[in-house]
């Protein structure tokens, strides 16, 4: 069903349960994210909900103008009150299969920003295989939150205490998730060892309180309610996630082509790119491109 990744992104030794989709699965898996992607859409136009691609999807829509070709997730923007009107006044509009997961949702989180998952499905990734949520294909949404430029002081701390519940709240998942996969492929270099044992430690030590919980503290302490016309994505781990950034130049989004349909992204596409990824024109080699690594999967 799948490859067996002959290498790692980390350099680490093949280990034969890390593997990635074959092309013809990535294809469905595309075409089925899509298919999400146009339903969540639906339900936001509806209800004058600002939604547009995010990260790679945004890349994808622009360069190769639809999915970058070796991709597996589909990420999307919304801000922060639109995002709450979707989650929780709105999910019901959805399939009846979907599934909203969010952290301070009723359905509690797994993830740092909302997740929208096909029950018909399944889609478990390396780490996930004794996971007690749901474990279907998914799209990402990410809020983006209010900030004001001029509160520097305030932002860096904001910034710091993130980042440490972030760290600690992944720890205590890999404590919890008991995944003997997982364990093989960290331990599989002695740095990778070190990484594993430090992290299992402190999960253990901050483990009093669940994996959600800790996604609860993580988005309470990422939101600002007052708006003040600049925003960032600090659940992002990547694309420069603290820097203001005008909300203007993701919304109004704009509707462009995106394989045999359309979708929305950021208003100002191309400094957004520009911002994220530098010389987003390269397409990188195979060594640079990053893949989920998938323990199970099936869209039936």
């Amino acid at each position: 069903m799948f490859r067996t990744r002959k290498t790692y992104a980390n350099g680490c030794k093949t280990v034969s349960c890390r593997c990635v989709l074959s092309d013809e699965e990535r294809t469905g898996l595309q075409k089925h994210l899509f298919k999400m992607y146009k339903d969540v859409e639906t339900v936001c136009i509806r209800h004058n909900l600002n939604i547009c691609l995010a990260f790679g999807s945004v890349l994808g829509a622009v360069r190769h103008g639809g999915f970058i070709p070796w991709d597996d997730d589909m990420d999307l923007y919304m801000p922060r009150t639109d995002y709450d009107r979707l989650i929780h006044e709105f999910a019901s509009e959805l399939p009846s299969n979907y599934q909203v997961i969010a952290p301070n949702h009723s359905n509690n989180g797994y993830a740092r920003f909302a997740k929208i998952v096909d029950l018909n499905t399944r889609f478990v990734e390396l780490g996930a295989e004794n996971a007690r949520h749901p474990l279907g294909v998914f799209l990402d949404i990410f809020p983006l939150e209010n900030i004001n430029p001029e509160s520097r002081l305030a932002n860096k701390i904001r910034k710091y205490r993130s980042f440490a519940a972030m760290f600690i709240a992944n720890a205590v998942s890999q404590f919890n998730s008991k995944s003997k996969v997982l364990r093989q492929v960290m331990t599989a270099t002695p740095g990778g060892t070190v990484n594993y044992i430090v992290r299992q430690s402190i999960g253990f030590l901050f483990s009093f309180r669940t994996y959600s919980q800790w996604l609860d503290t993580i988005d309470r302490i990422n939101r600002r309610d007052d708006f003040t016309g600049y925003v960032h994505c600090p659940t992002a781990i990547y694309s420069r996630p603290w820097e203001p950034v005008k909300l203007s130049e993701y919304f109004p989004a704009k509707r462009v082509k995106f394989d045999d349909s359309d979708a929305f992204i950021p208003s100002d596409a191309i400094g957004y790119l520009e911002r994220s990824y530098g010389n987003w024109k390269r397409i990188p080699p195979e060594s640079e491109r990053w893949e989920h690594f998938v323990y199970d999967f099936s869209l039936n």
